[in-house]
């Protein structure tokens, strides 16, 4: 482009929330009396402008400003022009969001804040390649095409991993309204030599200055799993110096591979297959799952030549899917309740033999059912972009059900008892004598079991709720079993009486699928056949299972505090309790 001798090089701009401003710092060939002036529009009305000599930093003030958000991506229009004895030698046009993005405490947990409010960032590992140009997409369209389909899949950000996008990719982050965490492209494991480490930090700065007027972008990723790490404390206050605006997440995944498991950032990011997972946060620090998932499907006809490979293999679009959902269902208890700020899955598109993607690498198929995976990702949302909420109090058992554990062999989606998307079976379990609402009697004790529709919530997964029960009785009997649990898995809570005082009790279940009770439990029912994800009624027989706490019979219980395993996740293979039903008599 031909430009005049005096003329802008560049322009940065930074918004200001606080002061509803948008600061505009003017990169000019200028000299002595030029002047610059920047004129901010919505639309083509003009709403702010700001003048003065060429070099300083201009206040625009932008009062009542739309603010930018996935949900809203507004973006303004900005133009700047430089000028000379009155006249414009040269004029630019550009655009800016107004946000912010901050960490701050909320409900006690460090959260991460768009725009003053929490924000749960649910997003996919893109690593931007190409069948034909590898690095080089076939069109603008087809650059395009990437973020569309992850905004259509209802997700609020992108990972670009281990890549820097042509500048169009960015603008349409910013006005797709995608969240984008910007990797700094790798070197090599080995640790760097101080060439290398400085040649890094060069290219490091380049890309930040280069990229920092974009509103999607609002996290820098200076390492990854410790390839080629070297100072992440200088790294950190380095972008931090040239880019306080931002978070840093000095490594992503610090709790692996070759990392120096140390990260002093902003966030702890921690890297867990098939996850995910939630590092406990520290201080100022927001927990941040970086990698997760890597769920395999092969797609003939749509693979590059070599052997696929991921970290677990589906059978069809159906199961995956079922897999996905169960996967990001457990994003959104840990979002809900232990304050996880992101999650962040492997992957938008397979990548040569690398076939974890959502879309095959020519990217002509989608994998997943796009209204299932959209529903769960904007529930995901939804449960992180709060204050956690702990496990609390509830007025009763129903209340509290947090899990699907029975479904319709038709209809499996909703089921994930085990982690793995494994239900029971509501038709195995009427004929064995569990029906909705049936009441059942164990050594004297009425107990009334769930009446929930197959494929809504009817179990809690115990981790440390409170239950209340205001009833007084000889014993109270718990209804329910364990997944991925040895033989007589036992874990301790508390029953409280409406005198103040408490009692310890042990729960003590076997697996769902063992083939006995536990020595302190008996078998309450056996369903000849479980729910598996794709495939329907299964012939393996599961179980339910009744243990019996004995009571203070002179007192009356207030509540019962379940046992605290695992804090209530359901994991794959991770060890959790379910109880379907309670009763005293």
């Amino acid at each position: 482009e031909p430009v005049p001798g005096a003329h802008i090089v560049s322009l940065t701009t930074t918004p200001r929330l606080r002061g509803d401003t948008l600061q505009v710092s003017v990169n000019a060939t200028e000299a002595a009396g030029d002047q610059v002036e920047a004129i901010a529009y919505d639309g083509s009305r003009a709403v702010a402008s700001a003048d003065g000599a060429a070099g300083q930093v201009l206040s625009l003030p932008v009062p009542h400003a739309r603010l930018w958000s996935p949900s809203d991506p507004f973006l303004y229009g900005l133009t700047v022009r430089l000028l000379q004895d009155g006249h414009v030698v040269d004029a630019v046009g550009s655009y800016f969001g107004m946000r912010s993005i901050s960490i701050r405490s909320a409900g006690g947990v460090p959260k991460v804040m768009l725009n003053g409010k929490p924000i749960f960032m649910a997003g996919t590992l893109d690593q931007g390649y190409w069948p034909d140009g590898i690095y080089t997409a076939p069109t603008p369209g087809a650059l395009r095409y990437d973020l569309l389909v992850q905004k259509a899949l209802g997700f609020n950000t992108v990972r670009k991993h281990m890549k820097v996008e042509p500048e169009l990719w960015y603008y349409d982050a910013d006005r797709l309204g995608l969240l984008v965490w910007q990797d700094m492209p790798a070197m090599v494991i080995a640790t760097p030599t101080p060439q290398a480490q400085a040649q890094f930090l060069t290219e490091l700065h380049a890309m930040i200055e280069t990229h920092v007027d974009h509103p999607s972008i609002v996290q820098w990723e200076p390492f990854n799993e410790g390839w080629g790490e070297f100072d992440p404390t200088g790294v950190t206050a380095d972008v931090h110096a040239w880019d306080p605006s931002r978070l840093v997440d000095t490594v992503s995944g610090f709790n692996c591979c070759y990392s120096f498991g140390i990260d002093n950032g902003d966030v702890l990011d921690n890297h867990t297959y098939l996850g995910p997972g939630v590092q406990a946060p520290s201080g100022h620090q927001a927990a941040e799952d970086g990698e997760f998932g890597g769920l395999e499907l092969v797609v003939p006809g749509h693979l590059w030549p070599g052997t696929p490979f991921a970290y677990e293999m589906e059978a069809d679009s159906y199961v995956l899917t079922v897999r996905y959902v169960d996967l990001l269902s457990q994003a959104g208890i840990e979002a809900l309740h232990f304050g996880l700020n992101s999650a962040i899955y492997t992957a938008a598109t397979d990548v040569e033999n690398e076939v974890d993607g959502l879309l095959t690498y020519d990217r002509r198929v989608v994998k997943v059912d796009v209204a299932k995976v959209k529903a769960i990702n904007r529930k995901d949302i939804a449960a992180g972009s709060r204050a956690p909420v702990p496990f609390g109090t509830y007025r009763d058992l129903p209340a509290a059900f947090d899990n699907v554990g029975i479904t319709d062999a038709a209809n499996p989606i909703p089921g994930n008892y085990d982690g793995g998307g494994q239900s029971y079976d509501a038709a195995g379990l009427a004929a064995a004598g569990l029906a909705p609402g049936q009441k059942v009697t164990i050594d004297g004790v009425t107990v009334t079991w769930p009446d929930a529709p197959a494929g809504t919530p009817d179990n809690v997964v115990t981790g440390g709720q409170t239950i209340l029960v205001n009833a007084k009785g000889r014993a109270m009997v718990v209804l329910g079993a364990a997944t991925w649990a040895p033989n007589n898995y036992t874990a301790t809570g508390v029953i409280t009486y409406t005198d103040g005082s408490t009692q310890s009790y042990t729960l003590t279940f076997n697996d769902w699928a063992a083939s006995t009770a536990s020595t302190n439990s008996q078998v309450l029912t056996t369903s000849p056949s479980n729910v598996e994800p794709g495939s329907g009624a299964s012939s393996r027989p599961v179980h339910v299972y009744a243990d019996e706490i004995v009571l203070s019979r002179r007192k009356t219980v207030r509540s019962i505090t379940l046992p605290n395993v695992d804090d209530g996740i359901v994991g794959t293979p991770q060890v959790a309790l379910h109880v379907f039903a309670l009763g005293v008599g």
